[in-house]
C-alpha cells in the first residue's frame, strides 16, 4: 500500500489536466444561482418544519403507506451479518497505512495490494482475499481528500460501456480500477473465488461503476457489489439492470444518496418558495405573551416598527424574487434524474425496540433531499455500522424466539429441520405483516 498522500504541488497540475475542469462543470449547472434569492428566514423555518414532521413514527408510517417500499427486511440474520461485515471493510479503507488496514481485516483475509493515497480520478483502495471464505474484495474509499472532492465535482454523465450513463468522476475512476485489477480479479474468479466490490460514499459510486464495467466487458466477471451511502450516479435504466448484483444501503436521511443536480435545484426552489410567514407570525404572537417581553420590545425598537410589519416586509421582498425560482423550477423539470444503483436498502429510524427499520425501496423514493438535523451525520460509516448492528441483534433475538417456539411445538425435529422451519416462520411473519399493512390502508377497513 502507498501510505503517503499526493504532494499539494501536484494537485494544480492534476486539476488542469481534467477536461472539462470541475469548476467548469459546477459553473455550468449552478453558476446562475444566487444565494441572495434564498431568504435566511425561509431556510430557518423550512428546517424547523421538517425537523418537527420527520419523527420515527412518521417515517414508519411513510414506509407502511409508500408504494415504493417493496419489502420489509427486518429479521434476516444472514443478510444483516453480511452487510455489517462489508461495512466494516469499507471503514478499513479510511485507515492511513498498510499496517492499520491489515490489522482491521477479518481473520483469514490477506492484504494483496492497494493505495492509501488518493489522486484525482484514482481513489484510495485495497484488494484482499480469504482462501478460507473463498472471497476476494476490492474496497474503495470515499471522499476524504481534496483529490476525492475533485472526482466528486465531475458530475456530468459519461458512458459506462454497457449502454448506460454514470457520474463522470465515478466512471473514470472505475475505468482506472478495471485497468489496474481487471485481469487479477479474472484470475482469482477462475480459481473459484467470489469477487465482491465494496465502497462508501464516492467509493460506493466508483465500486458500482466498476462492477457494471467488469460485467459488461467481453467474457465479463460475475462480480457482486455492496455500496454504503452511494450517490445517485447512474441513469434509471442502468440502476434497474444492476439490481441482481449491486446492493445499495442508505441510512435514514443521509443527504449524499439524494444529492444530484436535479435534487439540488429542486431544494433551492422549494426552500426559496416556502411560505414561512404564518409560522413566523405565530412565533411572534407567542413571544408577545412573555411577561418580560424584552425580546420583542428590543426587536421593535431596532427595526423602528413592530416585528410583525418587518416580517411581512421581508416576505413581500421574497415574493419579488419568485421569477428566478420559476426559472429554476423549469430547469430541474427537464433534467433526467440519476438513481442509486441496484437493490436499494433503506435503514430508517423507527419506534421499534432496536430503533431502526429496514426496507427494500425503489430508488425513486430517495430522489428528494430531506432537510434534517441528521442529514450529514447520517452519512458517516459509524452511523451505518451502528444501525446494522442493532438490526442484526434484533434479527438474532427473533430467530432465537422462533427456534424456542418450534422446539416446544415440534421437539422431535432435528436441529437442521428446526432451522429450516424457523426460516419459513420468518417468511410467514413478513407476509402477514404486509397483508395487515395493505388492509390498514384501505378506507373501508374497520
Amino acid at each position: 500500500l502507498e501510505p503517503s498522500p499526493p504532494s499539494s504541488r501536484r494537485l494544480p497540475r492534476a486539476v488542469a489536466s481534467l477536461e472539462p475542469s470541475p469548476w467548469e462543470v459546477l459553473q455550468a449547472h449552478f453558476g446562475h444561482l444566487r444565494l441572495g434569492a434564498l431568504d435566511p428566514a425561509a431556510v430557518f423555518f423550512s428546517v424547523l418544519a421538517k425537523r418537527e414532521l420527520r419523527t420515527p413514527q412518521w417515517k414508519q408510517d411513510q414506509v407502511n403507506s409508500s408504494r415504493l417500499a417493496v419489502h420489509d427486511l427486518k429479521g434476516d440474520v444472514l443478510f444483516f451479518e453480511e452487510l455489517l461485515r462489508y461495512a466494516r471493510l469499507a471503514d478499513a479503507a479510511y485507515l492511513p497505512d498498510e499496517a492499520s488496514v491489515s490489522g482491521a481485516l477479518e481473520p483469514g483475509f490477506e492484504l494483496l495490494a492497494g493505495s492509501c493515497a488518493a489522486r484525482p480520478q484514482r481513489p484510495a483502495h485495497f484488494l484482499a482475499k480469504s482462501a478460507e471464505a473463498g472471497k476476494v474484495v476490492l474496497v474503495v474509499r470515499g471522499t476524504q481528500t481534496l483529490a476525492d472532492c475533485l472526482t466528486d465535482c465531475l458530475c456530468d454523465g459519461q458512458s459506462l460501456g454497457s449502454g448506460g450513463l454514470a457520474h463522470r468522476g465515478a466512471a473514470v475512476a472505475a475505468e482506472w480500477l478495471v485497468r489496474e485489477y481487471g485481469e487479477a480479479l479474472r484470475f482469482l474468479e477462475e480459481r473459484g473465488y467470489e469477487v465482491v466490490l465494496v465502497g462508501h460514499s464516492l467509493g460506493a459510486a466508483v465500486a458500482a461503476s466498476c462492477a457494471v464495467q467488469l460485467r459488461s466487458h467481453g467474457g465479463g466477471l460475475s462480480v457482486r457489489c455492496v455500496c454504503f451511502a452511494p450517490p445517485a450516479t447512474v441513469d434509471p435504466s442502468t440502476a434497474l439492470d444492476c439490481k441482481g448484483y449491486v446492493t445499495s444501503v442508505v441510512h435514514d436521511d443521509d443527504v449524499i444518496p439524494r444529492m444530484q443536480i436535479r435534487s439540488l435545484l429542486q431544494l433551492y426552489h422549494d426552500v426559496g418558495s416556502y411560505n414561512w410567514l404564518p409560522r413566523a407570525l405565530e412565533m411572534v404572537r407567542n413571544l408577545r405573551q412573555d411577561p418580560q417581553g424584552w425580546v420583542l420590545e428590543y426587536g421593535d425598537y431596532a427595526f423602528g416598527l413592530p416585528l410583525e410589519e418587518r416580517l411581512e416586509s421581508l416576505w413581500r421582498a421574497q415574493l419579488e424574487k419568485s421569477k428566478e425560482l420559476k426559472e429554476v423550477e423549469a430547469e430541474y423539470g427537464h433534467i433526467q434524474p440519476l438513481r442509486i444503483p441496484g437493490f436499494v436498502v433503506h435503514l430508517y429510524r423507527s419506534p421499534s425496540e432496536c430503533g431502526y427499520g429496514a426496507t427494500q425501496e425503489e430508488a425513486a423514493a430517495l430522489e428528494h433531499i430531506e432537510l434534517s438535523p441528521t442529514m450529514v451525520t447520517d452519512h458517516m460509516l459509524d452511523a451505518y455500522i451502528e444501525a446494522l448492528a442493532r438490526l442484526l441483534a434484533e434479527a438474532e433475538d427473533l430467530h432465537k424466539e422462533d427456534l424456542q417456539t418450534l422446539r416446544r411445538i415440534l421437539p422431535e425435529l432435528s436441529e437442521e429441520a428446526q432451522q429450516t422451519a424457523a426460516f419459513y416462520t420468518k417468511s410467514a411473519r413478513e407476509l402477514v405483516a404486509k397483508a395487515r399493512s395493505k388492509l390498514q390502508q384501505r378506507p373501508d377497513t374497520s
